[in-house]
């Protein structure tokens, strides 16, 4: 239980009020080329807008911003079934134990509430591949590419 901290998932209506600072965090966190930054939070705005999406903040008891993270609940395209996607994690400062411990249990929890048979995420960062393995994580696939215009 977080004593010292706010958890709140935005309602839509609630979103314009925290957009610059979800901007930034999704485009941190989701390393968004320059050129797709237009069509990519576009998109985002509009799925947060019609609870496509779902986000999550989480302030400080000064309530200052310290994380956002972007969830979204789609169907697994192999057996069908609803998952929680976390599409974007993005820590305003560093997290303590304690904090990703409740964060995990959140997206668990929620996916639980949902439905949903799993909790899938994708990162490119170290420091979240090591939080995952200390949650107990499974490593499903790599991506990789090769670019055509380059």
């Amino acid at each position: 239980m977080l004593t010292d901290h706010l958890v709140y998932r935005l309602l839509p209506v609630q979103v314009p009020l925290f957009w610059e600072a979800i901007k930034f965090a999704c485009a941190k966190a989701d390393e968004v080329p320059e050129d797709c930054i237009g069509n990519y939070f576009n998109h985002l705005l509009q799925d947060l807008l019609s609870d496509k999406a779902q986000c999550w903040v989480i302030l400080d008891k000064d309530k200052v911003l310290v994380s956002i993270t972007i969830s979204r609940i789609v169907l697994d395209p192999i057996s069908s079934k609803k998952i929680v996607e976390i599409q974007c994690m993005y820590a305003v400062s560093k997290q303590n134990d304690l904090i990703w411990a409740y964060l995990y249990q959140l997206a668990v929890d929620f996916a639980k509430q949902q439905g949903c048979i799993d909790v899938v995420f994708r990162s490119r960062n170290p420091r979240i591949w090591e939080k995952a393995a200390t949650y107990g994580c499974k490593e499903v696939t790599r991506i990789y590419s090769f670019g055509l215009n380059s």
